[in-house]
C-alpha cells in the first residue's frame, strides 16, 4: 500500500500543480507537457505496482512489458523501488514549481507584437518535398533490401552499414515538422501569429499530396518521433494563437494523430506488402491500444531502478564531457566518448541488440547523485518557462519573431525525446527540435505589420 499512497500523493501534488500553472498561464501547452512528463516517468508505475502485489508478470491491461525486465533487470517492491518513484515525483514537482517562480501571471502579459508570420506554402513545400527525398536517397540500400527481401525497412535502416550518413537522414526528416505547422495554419481564421488571408485550392492540394508521401515514407522506415513533434508543436500553437478555437479541429487532430503514431507503431515491423495488407479496421483499435498502453513508457521508468538496485558508480559529469565530444562529427573523432546511456546499459547488464533509453531524470542523477535530479529540474523548468515568457516580450527586430515565439511550442513537443535521454538530449532538443525547424520556418516566411 506504500507505493499506492505514493503514486496517489504524487499524482495530486503534481497535477494541481500543473492546474495553477494553467490558472496562472492560461496556456494549455503546459499541463499537456506535464502529461508528457508523468506519462514517461510515473504513469507506467501504476501497473507495475498492480502486476507484482498480483503476483502478474507485465501481461494486465494488455500490457507485455515484461520482457523488458527478462533482457535488463528484475523489479520488485523494495525500497530501490520506492526511492525511483520518490525521485520521479521530485524531478516533476521541482519542474512546476520553478515554472511558477518565473512565468508571468495571464493578465499582466502584454499584447502580442503588430507582426504577422506570412509563409510562402510553395517554398515550404518545395523545401519540405526535398529533404523527404534526399532522406530516402541517402537510406536507398535499405528500401531496396526491403523490396528484394520483404524484411522491415525500419529494422534494416538501423542495422544497415552500407551508409555514414544515417545522422544526416534522421536530421532531413525533421523538415516534417514545419510543413505540418504550415498545413495547420491554413484552418486558421482569426490569428495572433499568422497572416491568415485567403489560401489558394492549388495550396491544399500540394499540401495533401505532399503530406501524404511524408505519412506513407515515415510508416515505412517506422519514424514516429517526428511525426509526434510535428503534431504536438502544430496543435499547441493553434491552440495558443488562435482567437476562437474549434473544438470539433482538436478532437479530430487529436484523434489522427493518435491514429497515426499508433498506427506507425504497429506498421513498421512489416514489409511493404505486409504493410498494405494489414491497413484494415482493425488497425484502428491497435493503434489506439498501442498508444495508451505503449510499452514505450517502461524502458526509461525502469532505469533510476536499475542505477540503484546495482549501486551503479556516480559518473561525475560524464554526460557534460559525451555534450561536449557530440559537437565533433564522428568522421573526425572516431573514438568520441559514447553517452551516459551506454555507461548505464553496461552497468546493470542490459542484453545487447535492443535500446532500453535512459530516463531524464536518472541522467542528471548518475551524473550528480540526487543534486543532480534537483539540477536537472530546476535547469529544465527554467528553460520551459523562460521560453514563454520570451513570447510575450518585446519583439525587437521583428524578422526574428519566428526564433522567438515558437521555441515553447517545440520544446513542450520534444519532451517525450528529452525525458528519455540523458544531459546529451539537450543537444537533440536543440537541434532537431528547434534549430531545423526554426530556420526552415524563417527562410519560408517574413513578417507583415497588422492590416497591411
Amino acid at each position: 500500500m506504500d507505493f499506492y499512497l505514493l503514486l496517489t500523493l504524487s499524482t495530486i501534488i503534481i497535477f494541481l500543480l500543473g492546474f495553477f500553472i494553467f490558472i496562472r498561464t492560461k496556456s494549455l501547452a503546459f499541463p499537456i507537457g506535464i502529461l508528457l512528463l508523468y506519462f514517461f516517468s510515473l504513469y507506467g508505475a501504476w501497473f507495475i505496482v498492480y502486476d507484482k502485489m498480483n503476483l502478474e508478470k507485465g501481461a494486465s491491461f494488455g500490457l507485455h512489458y515484461y520482457y523488458l525486465m527478462l533482457k535488463m533487470f528484475n523489479v520488485e517492491l523494495d525500497q530501490y523501488y520506492f526511492n525511483t518513484l520518490l525521485m520521479y515525483s521530485l524531478f516533476i514537482v521541482i519542474i512546476e514549481l520553478t515554472i511558477l517562480s518565473i512565468v508571468p501571471c495571464n493578465k499582466n502579459k502584454p499584447h502580442y507584437a503588430n507582426f504577422v508570420i506570412k509563409i510562402n506554402h510553395y517554398y515550404l513545400i518545395a523545401g519540405s518535398f526535398i529533404c523527404m527525398l534526399a532522406s530516402a536517397a541517402l537510406v536507398s540500400g535499405a528500401l531496396r533490401t526491403m523490396l528484394q527481401s520483404g524484411e522491415s525497412a525500419y529494422h534494416i535502416a538501423r542495422t544497415s552499414t552500407e551508409t555514414n550518413l544515417f545522422t544526416l537522414h534522421q536530421l532531413l526528416n525533421r523538415a516534417i515538422i514545419p510543413i505540418v505547422i504550415g498545413f495547420t495554419t491554413l484552418f486558421m481564421r482569426d490569428n495572433k501569429f499568422f497572416d491568415t488571408k485567403k489560401i489558394s485550392p492549388r495550396i491544399w492540394i500540394l499540401y495533401f499530396f505532399t503530406l501524404v508521401c511524408w505519412i506513407f515514407y515515415l510508416t515505412i522506415l517506422g519514424n514516429k518521433h517526428e511525426f509526434f513533434v510535428a503534431i504536438a508543436a502544430s496543435g499547441l500553437i493553434y491552440l495558443e494563437s488562435e482567437k476562437q478555437v474549434k473544438k470539433s479541429l482538436i478532437v479530430f487532430g487529436v484523434f489522427l494523430g493518435i491514429l497515426m503514431l499508433g498506427s506507425i507503431n504497429v506498421l513498421r515491423q512489416y514489409s511493404l506488402m505486409e504493410i498494405f495488407s494489414n491497413i484494415n479496421p482493425q488497425l484502428i483499435s491497435l493503434a489506439f491500444s498501442d498508444v495508451i498502453f505503449s510499452n514505450e513508457m517502461m524502458g526509461a521508468h525502469l532505469s533510476l531502478y536499475g542505477i540503484l538496485y546495482y549501486h551503479v558508480p556516480i559518473a561525475g559529469g560524464f554526460s557534460l564531457i559525451s555534450l561536449f565530444a557530440s559537437t565533433v562529427p564522428k568522421i573526425f573523432w572516431t573514438g568520441r566518448p559514447d553517452d551516459i546511456y551506454n555507461y548505464y546499459a553496461t552497468s546493470v547488464g542490459a542484453m545487447e541488440g535492443q535500446g532500453y533509453t535512459i530516463h531524464h531524470a536518472a541522467g542528471w542523477y548518475l551524473n550528480f547523485g540526487l543534486p543532480g535530479i534537483i539540477i536537472g529540474a530546476i535547469f529544465f523548468g527554467f528553460l520551459w518557462g523562460w521560453t514563454y515568457k520570451k513570447i510575450f516580450s518585446p519583439l525587437g527586430n521583428s524578422k526574428f519573431a519566428i526564433l522567438k515565439l515558437f521555441p515553447f511550442f517545440l520544446i513542450t513537443a520534444a519532451i517525450p525525446t528529452l525525458i528519455r535521454a540523458g544531459i546529451e538530449g539537450y543537444k537533440s532538443l536543440l537541434i532537431d527540435a528547434l534549430l531545423i525547424p526554426l530556420v526552415f520556418l524563417f527562410i519560408v516566411s517574413k513578417m507583415n505589420k497588422v492590416g497591411s
